[in-house]
């Protein structure tokens, strides 16, 4: 077997050691899903269904299906975006820090190119062909007489990152901030942190998902937000807030018109340093989101997870057992294997649990077989 073939096989069942699966991998290791993949295309075909909500318990499967949605949206024609919730580093109730994650993580297909694009080569592609010149923030990334350092600077203002400086609403170059020089263009809109600056993001992922398609020609962008019940953390302002985000990304998704006007018409609390940015860039924002809660009450389309049947989860631990054998060169006798397959298959109440059972015992078997052969 080739070197290359034993590594890839051992980097897979590392992954299920943690009972996750490689992203790259996602395809080849859907077992029992079917109704779910195909209720998952037929929402990134369908434009009239901007949301969906995918519900399942922890250890369900929904971060693999998330995962393997990302991927299918590329191949389908869209920019997507991928973030983990989290209460800490990224909770609904501070939009910036989202947006930062949907950043980094945003790709987009490319002809002729099977590697996808990143957020810059999509903004820069998207300016220089004239579009986003009426954005009031991506505008701003036009082509101006910067040094390397002054660009970076400019780079990380529009991308959210935290080390970045975020001078004032109509400050001027060089008097906004300390590490803000006078750069030789109008002054940049501040991307605020505060947990009221939902038009600001808001309006910022519609721009993009116009861009996807205007400029690219792509169907849109999708973004995709796992452990979304971290909606719920944090305290009874910070609750309040998360949803308001949330909230208000929905109706964008949904290209509500009232969105397109002043931020005080839509409804929704906005950042009062900016009153000047609506929610919603274009009466079109080409955006679609999935949310993967572990429970939700709400009336917007809902995909549930069950339990894997028995016949499936069977399936997942003969591909497991092949895969280890190319890792390891070890193969256990075919009783053993079934007593072990319907041992880890009776405890099967999570999927998760099951993929990190099906390799422990795989693991014990290896070693047993090695001490008796000493």
């Amino acid at each position: 077997m080739a070197q290359q073939e034993v590594f890839r096989a051992r980097r897979m069942v590392e992954a299920f050691r943690l009972g996750i699966v490689p992203s790259d991998c996602t395809d080849d290791w859907i077992f029992g899903r079917e109704t779910e993949i195909k209720r998952l295309l037929a929402w990134l075909r369908n434009e009239a269904e901007p949301s969906l909500l995918l519900v399942g318990a922890y250890g369900s499967g929904k971060t693999h299906l998330v995962h393997y949605t990302f991927w299918r949206a590329l191949r389908q024609g869209y920019a997507a975006a991928y973030v983990e919730m989290d209460p800490n580093e990224s909770p609904f109730h501070r939009p910036k820090r989202v947006y930062s994650r949907i950043v980094y993580s945003f790709r987009f297909p490319i002809k002729g190119s099977q590697q996808p694009g990143r957020f810059r080569d999509f903004l820069a592609g998207a300016l220089s062909q004239g579009l986003l010149r009426d954005h009031a923030c991506f505008r701003h990334l036009r082509s101006y007489a910067l040094s390397s350092a002054e660009r970076e600077l400019l780079w990380e203002w529009i991308e959210g990152a935290e080390s970045a400086a975020r001078p004032s609403e109509g400050a001027s170059p060089g008097t906004s901030s300390g590490s803000w020089t006078s750069l030789g263009f109008p002054p940049v809109p501040a991307l605020y942190d505060h947990q009221t600056a939902a038009n600001i993001y808001c309006y910022l992922l519609s721009g993009l998902g116009a861009a996807a398609i205007q400029a690219f020609g792509l169907r849109g962008l999708v973004v995709l937000f796992d452990e979304a019940e971290t909606l719920w953390s944090g305290s009874g302002y910070q609750s309040a807030r998360a949803s308001n985000f949330f909230s208000a990304l929905v109706e964008t998704a949904k290209d509500n018109p009232r969105l397109l006007l002043d931020p005080e018409a839509a409804g929704y609390t906005y950042a009062r340093n900016a009153p000047s940015i609506p929610f919603l860039y274009q009466a079109h924002s080409g955006l679609k989101l999935l949310f993967a809660f572990t429970e939700v009450q709400a009336s917007m389309p809902q995909l549930h997870l069950d339990r894997l049947s028995d016949a499936a989860l069977e399936s997942m631990f003969d591909n497991i057992g092949r895969l280890y054998e190319q890792a390891y060169g070890f193969r256990a006798s075919q009783a053993d294997v079934e007593r072990a397959r319907r041992l880890v298959t009776r405890h099967s109440g999570r999927t998760r649990l099951f993929v990190k059972g099906c390799v422990e015992a795989l693991d014990l078997l290896r070693c047993n077989a090695a001490a008796l052969a000493r």
